[in-house]
């Protein structure tokens, strides 16, 4: 049986893209940059290529949390110092405790269940844990694993194997997640049955199971797995 449910948090159970588009949103205006889509967009890419390097050990997360800033501001022309602009911006982001549709009847089901409910992140702490209590959610939780304290993120094996320390039994255990990169890699790479949350209908064959409600994975986890 796989009670382990090893789960992602951004956009998965709590609404990261909403949470970030607001911070984002008070950052410009704080700074004098027109809030705009098309200024979002501008930031999101450079935000993209920089999560992306640091997926594939390019950059350190120390260095691309201030660096995608300035790198930012500099498209208007503006230098700044990328460290004081993400501390403003993380006390903004800590902020976005939007819950994803049926997220808390997901974990509620969990517990009553009796499904072990581990969240794998590669968030930062200080942003993770305060949307972690005030979403509620956190006392479903059997244990939090973040990339920042496990000294490694998703999708390296070395992140998992941190986890089985703890619960021992890698045949209980069951990867779920939206993101293919991280999340669906990361279970691939630590050879476990994966399920993608695809909320948006995107296409791809890496995972083992799909759903776009969260409440259609216990019907995997009883029939399928």
């Amino acid at each position: 049986m796989r009670d382990i449910l090893l789960v992602d948090l951004d956009d998965t159970l709590l609404d990261f893209s909403k949470a970030e588009k607001e911070a984002l949103e008070k950052v410009l205006v704080a700074y004098g940059i027109d809030n705009n889509e098309e200024n979002h967009q501008k930031y999101y890419k450079i935000n993209k290529d920089y999560w992306k390097k640091y997926e594939l050990h390019q950059i350190k997360r120390e260095s691309l949390l201030g660096k995608r800033f300035e790198d930012f501001f500099e498209l208007f022309n503006k230098k700044v110092d990328g460290d004081k602009v993400n501390e403003l911006y993380f006390s903004y982001l800590s902020e976005g405790a939007y819950l994803i549709d049926n997220a808390l009847e997901f974990c509620e089901k969990c517990k009553k269940d009796g499904y072990k409910l581990i969240i794998v992140s590669n968030g930062v702490g200080s942003v993770q844990k305060p949307r972690i209590e005030k979403s509620g959610l956190k006392k479903y939780f059997d244990r939090i694993y973040l990339s920042e304290e496990v000294g490694y993120n998703k999708p390296d094996i070395e992140f998992y194997t941190r986890v089985l320390l703890d619960y021992y039994q890698q045949e209980r255990m069951v990867m779920i997640g939206d993101s293919l990169s991280s999340d669906i890699q990361g279970g691939i790479n630590f050879n476990i049955p994966t399920i993608w949350y695809n909320p948006n209908h995107l296409k791809s064959d890496l995972p083992n199971f799909e759903v776009d409600n969260l409440m259609d994975i216990f019907k995997i986890l009883e029939e399928n797995l």
